[in-house]
């Protein structure tokens, strides 16, 4: 199980990230739906444990969901900050 889903098994609604900027948030339960639905995305894709990929991002909420999908998927990554 992962970190997400440890907290989202025990404190659900429990606050896992706040984007300081913004003030968006995601609880635990949010964090580990949105999580476990992105990885089925990239392994529906055909990426697979083992493949490399790169996150081209701003500084966002979404960062997370990835970074969790791809610790899920056994992927390997790497951040490019905008």
């Amino acid at each position: 199980m992962s970190y997400p889903g440890i907290h989202a098994a025990t404190n659900p609604d429990k606050t896992a990230v706040v984007m300081a900027r913004t003030g968006e948030s995601l609880s635990y339960q949010e964090l580990e739906e949105r999580s476990c639905r992105f990885a089925q995305m990239m392994r529906d894709a055909g990426l697979r444990p083992g493949d490399h990929i790169a996150i081209f991002a701003d500084n966002h909420i979404r960062y997370f969901e990835t970074y969790w999908a791809a610790i899920r998927s056994g992927l390997y990554f790497t951040t490019v900050n905008r």
